[in-house]
């Protein structure tokens, strides 16, 4: 989808696309900590180049082949980290997956998921281990209601870039015909695609919404009806409040899991 570049930017380079609201949403999230944000551009599987801040701690998280897996999936990742060099914040853009013209939308995506980190809220622990993409996915089920109000909140412009990406993933889907079974992560990938599309749209917003929901039930019947009870949930609770948040967290984990077992890996 985008241009490959083999390279990682630093945040003085970056700083041109965190104007405004996002420059902002970074400072804020800096005081919290104290703590340090980076942003880099990186593509699935190619190492960090010499130079890069804090290389050794990236190549933590990089070196680990569940986290290549995870990442060459998702347009970007955010990581955290806490040792003696501090607290250090790191968003990882996939320039595989992610075309330049959605790189702010998606820097505020994953400045979403580092915000609601920054003020506590719980989210389920990330071991490196084959799980997970169920740790990552199943707190996003839960979080991205919290970061799209967000962002809406702050003027960020993310439906848009959404919906293109969604017509992307529309076409993909009406050209599958009988695809193989998903394993245990592209299973519990679409139920939470399933689950955002059906919370973070309506129809008058995307039209195909209907369409597309209907389309992705059909051509993975394994994420129903996990998928559509988990939205029906999420959009009764108050997720904004952090009690909330935990037995959701807890309600979406043991559900996907529960689905994902039913699966081979």
């Amino acid at each position: 989808m985008s241009n490959c570049y083999h390279f990682i930017v630093t945040f003085a380079v970056l700083a041109l696309l965190l104007t405004g609201p996002l420059e902002l949403w970074r400072t804020e999230i800096e005081k919290t900590g104290p703590q340090s944000v980076y942003l880099l551009r990186l593509a699935p599987g190619m190492p960090v180049p010499e130079g890069t801040a804090h290389k050794a701690i990236v190549e933590q998280f990089t070196d680990n082949p569940n986290f290549q897996e995870q990442f060459a999936r998702a347009q970007a990742l955010s990581i955290t980290y806490q040792g003696a060099e501090g607290r250090l914040c790191f968003v990882l853009l996939n320039t595989q997956q992610t075309p330049p013209q959605d790189e702010p939308y998606v820097i505020a995506h994953e400045f979403g998921h580092l915000w609601l980190k920054a003020l506590r809220y719980p989210a389920p622990a990330y071991f490196g281990g084959p799980s997970s993409c169920l740790s990552i996915l199943a707190g996003d089920a839960v979080q991205h209601v919290l970061i799209r109000a967000e962002m809406e909140k702050r003027r960020i412009p993310w439906r848009e870039p959404w919906l293109h990406s969604l017509a992307g993933a529309l076409r993909a889907l009406d050209g599958q015909r009988d695809p193989p079974p998903p394993d245990r992560c592209q299973a519990v990938s679409q139920a939470v695609l399933w689950i955002d599309v059906r919370l973070g749209l309506t129809d008058a917003q995307w039209p195909e919404r209907q369409r597309f929901l209907e389309l992705l039930s059909n051509r993975f019947p394994v994420i129903q009806p996990a998928a559509s009870d988990l939205a029906a949930q999420l959009g009764q609770e108050n997720l904004a409040a952090k009690a909330d948040h935990q037995k959701a967290l807890e309600t979406v984990f043991g559900r996907l899991k529960q689905m994902a077992l039913t699966l081979p890996k």
